[in-house]
Order: structure tokens, then C-alpha cells, then sequence
């Protein structure tokens, strides 16, 4: 099974970033005609096989790589294996799959958080939905009294599990 490590920091499409592997720009260009020009939400992939194709080239070029599931109330997109065995992480609230408003703002809500009994699991994210509805809402108090976070993309709450492979 492969095991999530470090900081919780990923590169979410790791083989992008790979010129002259003619297997990886196969699988890059996969990927991003199938699924990434057709979502709003860009750099999903709703295909269990092809992520774990994906996977498992990573792990033949020896990048420490791993299958995550989002679930999000983002009707367009559905996983279809519905038998995936998965272990939970927990919630986090993101604006697309590269922007994690929980990660880029944790410190600056902290206080309020932490004054409401809401902490961060050991892997930097909430441990309920109800914690990351609670962030949201707060988030979105400050922005519309003035302060200036990222507003670019609406908040997401997103529940992150790792695929068991």
C-alpha cells in the first residue's frame, strides 16, 4: 500500500513535468484530453485504471507517488469504482486541485479556529466536514468585510482519502 509522507506538500501530475520519456508525455497527453480540458475543476481524473497505470509508471521511474480520492459535492465528476479501498485523511477546502486555501491561510485563521476547538489531523487537514464548513464560512466573512484573500475560485470542501493499492 503505498503510504503518504513528508510535509503533505504533492505535485499532483508528477510525469507533466517529464520531456524526452515518450511514456510519460503518452500518459500526460491522456490525462489531459480525456479529463483536464473537460472540467471546470481542472486536474481530475475520475478513472480508477488509469490512475493506477499512472501510479504505477511513477513508481517504475522511482517517484514517490500515490493515489488520492476527492470527494467533492462537484456533481460533473463521478468515480465509477465504487469499490475502492481507501483510508481517510481528511477535509480539506481547495480551489482547484493546486490550491489549497487550508494550506496557503491556515495561520492566518488559526486563532479562530483553534478558539472554536478546531485543530488540524497529523496530515494538516480537518477532521470533519462540519470543521471545514466552519472555515469556509469565516473565510468568507473576512473577504466580504474587505480583507484581501484569494478569491479566485469558489471554496470547495474536499474529502481527501488514499487509495489502497
Amino acid at each position: 500500500m503505498s503510504e503518504i509522507k513528508g510535509d503533505y506538500t504533492f505535485n499532483a501530475w508528477p510525469l507533466e513535468d517529464m520531456s524526452g520519456d515518450d511514456q510519460a508525455v503518452s500518459l500526460t497527453e491522456e490525462v489531459d484530453s480525456k479529463w483536464f480540458l473537460k472540467y471546470d475543476m481542472q486536474h481530475i481524473a475520475p478513472d480508477f485504471q488509469f490512475a493506477y497505470k499512472y501510479f504505477r509508471y511513477c513508481q517504475k521511474k522511482k517517484i514517490n507517488a500515490a493515489v488520492l480520492l476527492y470527494e467533492t459535492p462537484y456533481s460533473d465528476i463521478i468515480v465509477h469504482d465504487n469499490d475502492l479501498q481507501t483510508v481517510f485523511l481528511g477535509f480539506d477546502c481547495i480551489g482547484d486541485v493546486y490550491n489549497s486555501y487550508l494550506k496557503n491561510e491556515y495561520s492566518y485563521f488559526k486563532k479562530d479556529l483553534n478558539s472554536q476547538g478546531i485543530y488540524l489531523n497529523r496530515y494538516g487537514l480537518f477532521k470533519t466536514l462540519e470543521d471545514t464548513l466552519f472555515y469556509i464560512d469565516i473565510r468568507r466573512q473576512d473577504i466580504n468585510s474587505g480583507i484581501a484573500l484569494e478569491d479566485f475560485w469558489e471554496e470547495l470542501p474536499v474529502k481527501i482519502s488514499l487509495v489502497k493499492i
